[in-house]
């Protein structure tokens, strides 16, 4: 499958945030409103963050390619959690016999460092969130044979019976120490058998996005991961801060996945920070989102969306307003 940019670029822009909030916007997590929510804004919702900031943003569209609405005040401050000094990289889940939505996020601890917290909703715009630190930060949650798992950097898998109490660490599933590499954000692809693991490396350059398969089994441990895919990586070009205009990924997952974690992209000066909409599928687990400079995937929660001016363009637009 290609991806190509949408026309329609940026949908989200430092402008559209009030004072200089909009001076870094990251970590989107997509959803399509559940039915069973009273009175939603739009059909989708989009969260995302300030990595610096003090609460979850979230924007709202009745169409995945805008035009797109900030809710004012977002949907959880750092006040009502039991983190300090700021919250971001929401990971977004619609649990459906439950009526419920889950956002994982992680921020900052009174003892320094930064940890994951979970906040439960039953309509997506106002979070109660639980008051117990959950585990390490860059928490991308999946569920497998009727347990909550999740990925963290450096690259441990965690899991918890409910995924609302402390995830138990587990084996470290990727690392590239011996490359002199460091595990960024990921996000999760699951497959028959195990998962896929999309993410990017500190230390590549340029980096770019890979993935690794991890095969699971009901007992508690997995082997490490295969051997690094690379996937999506910009053109080997002089201009490459311009490059990325004419970057295609030539094997985006077919199925449904997690929602990407993604880094800051903010170029004040030229307002280009934003982000776009790569429409896949309506679905409420969600698949993937892109980085403006494709250095992070996302993680478990949305659909298909990229930050900063380059993003997708799919046929299955088509399915999506057909479905």
């Amino acid at each position: 499958m290609y991806a190509l940019r949408l026309p329609h670029n940026p949908i989200i822009c430092p402008q559209m945030l009030p004072n200089d909030e909009g001076d870094n916007i990251n970590g989107p997590s997509l959803i399509k409103v559940p039915d069973w929510v009273p009175n939603p804004l739009g059909r989708y919702y989009l969260y995302f963050a300030h990595h610096k900031g003090t609460y979850i943003r979230l924007a709202w569209a009745d169409e995945l390619t805008g035009p797109w609405t900030i809710h004012p005040g977002g949907v959880l401050h750092v006040d009502d959690t039991p983190c300090k000094g700021h919250i971001a990289s929401p990971d977004v889940h619609v649990l459906k016999d439950q009526r419920e939505i889950r956002l994982y996020y992680h921020g900052g601890c009174a003892e320094g460092g930064q940890s994951s917290a979970v906040a439960r909703s039953a309509d997506g715009l106002s979070f109660t969130s639980e008051s117990q630190i959950i585990g390490p930060p860059y928490m991308r949650v999946f569920r497998h044979a009727g347990q909550w798992y999740a990925i963290c950097m450096p690259g441990h898998l965690l899991r918890s019976n409910d995924g609302l109490g402390p995830f138990e660490e587990g084996p470290l599933v990727l690392s590239f120490a011996a490359e002199g590499r460091k595990l960024r954000h990921t996000a999760v692809l699951q497959q028959p058998g195990g998962i896929r693991v999309f993410y990017s490396r500190i230390g590549d350059n340029p980096e770019h996005i890979m993935y690794s398969d991890i095969t699971l089994s009901d007992e508690w441990g997995a082997p490490p991961a295969a051997p690094p895919v690379s996937c999506c990586s910009r053109k080997k070009d002089t201009k490459a801060r311009t490059c990325h205009r004419s970057r295609r990924c030539r094997a985006w997952p077919p199925a449904p996945c997690a929602s990407f974690a993604t880094r800051r992209s903010t170029r004040k000066a030229t307002g280009t920070t934003c982000f776009t909409a790569w429409p896949e599928r309506a679905v409420s687990q969600s698949p993937p989102l892109w980085h403006n400079n494709k250095r992070h995937p996302a993680a478990a929660g949305s659909i298909p969306c990229s930050i900063g001016q380059q993003a997708a363009k799919s046929a299955a637009i088509k399915e999506e307003k057909t479905a």
